[in-house]
C-alpha cells in the first residue's frame, strides 16, 4: 500500500507539473485516494505488530513509508487549502 501511493504520488506530481498546476478533478481523486491509501496501509502496519515470531522488517518499512506519505498528502492538501 505504501508503494501505491509513493507511485500515485509521484504519477499525480508528474502530471500536475506536466500540466502546469492544472490537473483537474483526476488528480484530486487519486490524492485522496492516495491519503487513504496511505492511511489504512499505516494502520495495517501498525496491527501487524501484534503478530509474534515473525519478522517485522516489512511491517516497520511499510509503516514508516505509509506515515511519510500520510504526512506528506496532508501537508500537500494544506498548501493548496491555504
Amino acid at each position: 500500500m505504501a508503494g501505491a501511493s509513493v507511485f500515485l504520488f509521484l504519477l499525480a506530481s508528474g502530471v500536475s507539473f506536466a500540466f502546469r498546476g492544472n490537473g483537474g478533478i483526476f488528480l484530486g481523486a487519486a490524492g485522496l485516494f492516495s491519503f487513504l491509501l496511505s492511511g489504512y496501509g499505516f494502520y495495517v502496519g501498525m496491527k501487524s505488530f501484534k503478530e509474534e515470531q515473525v519478522s517485522h522488517r516489512m511491517s516497520v518499512l511499510g509503516s514508516i513509508t505509509s506515515g511519510g506519505m500520510l504526512v506528506a498528502w496532508l501537508a500537500l492538501f494544506l498548501i493548496g487549502v491555504r
